[in-house]
């Protein structure tokens, strides 16, 4: 986490943070994924 100012605080979302994020054991992952069969007949 970054910190932008007293009361924020943000996550990095790229590439290489995402990688470390996910060799963290102490960072809890979940995740959504979704899957579009049809948008337009």
């Amino acid at each position: 986490m970054f910190s932008l100012g007293k009361n924020t605080l943000e996550w990095k979302m790229g590439e290489n943070y995402l990688n470390r994020y996910y060799s963290d054991p102490e960072i809890k992952v979940f995740e959504f994924t979704h899957r579009t069969y049809r948008w337009w007949r």
